[in-house]
């Protein structure tokens, strides 16, 4: 067996690393929840804004366009969620090696998140977005044609 310092200092270095990875986590997380409100945001904007407003855009140029913003957004989560899972696999490495080096299990090893929950997951913060997207294309091609008339 080890002796104690160095089982101490393997742990010290062990829950520092899970630390570290937890917050790196928690950082992500934020800057996702951010991004959402911000893409969101100007969602609204937009929609309140073209609903006062006229633009020069086709059916199609307006479809194009919030689907580019749709599918971007989409990327972007999906990337953000795939950072996140990876986070929680390192601090449950850590965590476990910080038990293993202290000779206990306190809890279960990491399983990861079933595919489909996480795509329930990302589907359901994409849904809004596209659901805002949609309601921007049918008050701005609205408003387009109720001015060409």
């Amino acid at each position: 067996m080890a002796d104690q310092p160095e089982v101490a200092v393997k742990v010290d270095t062990y829950v520092k690393l899970y630390e570290r990875q937890m917050a790196h986590y928690e950082n992500t997380q934020g800057i996702e929840w951010k991004v959402n409100i911000g893409v969101w945001t100007l969602l609204v904007a937009a929609i309140a804004w073209a609903s006062t407003n006229t633009v020069k855009i086709s059916a199609r140029g307006w479809g194009i366009s919030l689907v580019l913003v749709v599918v971007a957004h989409a990327l972007w989560l999906g990337l953000m969620h795939s950072s996140e899972e990876e986070d929680k696999r390192f601090w449950c490495l850590y965590r476990a090696a910080a038990e293993d080096a202290l000779g206990v299990t306190v809890v279960p090893k990491h399983v990861p998140r079933p595919w489909w929950k996480s795509a329930l997951w990302l589907l359901s913060e994409v849904i809004v977005t596209a659901g805002m997207a949609l309601l921007l294309f049918l008050v701005g091609t609205a408003r387009a044609a109720q001015v060409g008339r």
